[in-house]
């Protein structure tokens, strides 16, 4: 499947650039620009840990190393004590359905896939796993890993149904930057093709910008929530 731009577009950089519409006649051109804004969602999503479009992750390894006890049981009322979980590297999850997506355990000697209909497991809070889309947890209640290391292995969508106007902005702002930088010009191409100067701290401003908005967003690896 080709991928295409989703964050932002290259009409709004060139809005925030106040230069004319990129075309494929345009240095650079609306397809190298709509390049510059996939290599920005790339940056956030490795910056943040998330996703704001469906990603797929295939053979996440997890090590496990048994049941985890806090007051998250409570939270979350778990009908069997004793349940236990791993955490995604990514979040929100999105919905696992069978044949797509895996929970596999290694049960010794193959995986044993808990999403696989024909396997039969359940999901739910009393059956044999459990997932939290939103915090990226898959629990385990009566079917639990091997203890040990890689004895988890995931394979799985995330991401946001929606992109955010402030992680709209930081696509804009990174591929605007990107697009300074190929042109070798500290300029912006104003009405009528004069150019005129681009202030430095404006372009300064934007990296600021994207620093704080990648930090509201960003996700810590290792916490539990």
């Amino acid at each position: 499947m080709t991928r295409s731009a989703a964050y932002t577009t290259h009409a709004k950089v060139s809005s925030l650039l106040q230069c004319g519409t990129f075309g494929e006649s345009t240095e650079p051109t609306s397809s190298e620009v709509e390049t510059f804004i996939m290599r920005a969602e790339d940056k956030i999503e490795q910056e943040t840990r998330k996703a704001w479009r469906a990603v797929t992750v295939t053979d996440e390894y997890h090590d496990y190393w048994g049941v985890v006890r806090t007051p998250l049981w409570y939270k979350y009322n778990l009908s069997v004590w004793g349940a236990s979980w791993v955490k995604a590297k990514h979040r929100p999850l999105q919905t696992f359905t069978s044949s797509t997506h895996k929970i596999e355990l290694w049960d010794g000697s193959d995986w044993v896939d808990l999403v696989l209909a024909a396997n039969s497991y359940t999901e739910g809070r009393g059956d044999d796993y459990y997932i939290d889309y939103d915090q990226g947890k898959i629990y385990f209640v009566d079917m639990k890993p091997l203890v040990g290391r890689n004895t988890v292995r995931l394979t799985y969508d995330y991401g946001h149904s929606s992109v955010g106007l402030d992680i709209e902005e930081a696509a804009t702002k990174l591929a605007a930057i990107e697009v300074i930088n190929s042109t070798d010009k500290t300029v912006l191409i104003a009405e009528g093709g004069q150019y005129a100067p681009l202030p430095v701290q404006r372009i300064q401003g934007w990296k600021e910008d994207i620093k704080q908005i990648l930090a509201r967003h960003r996700e810590v690896p290792g916490v539990y929530r």
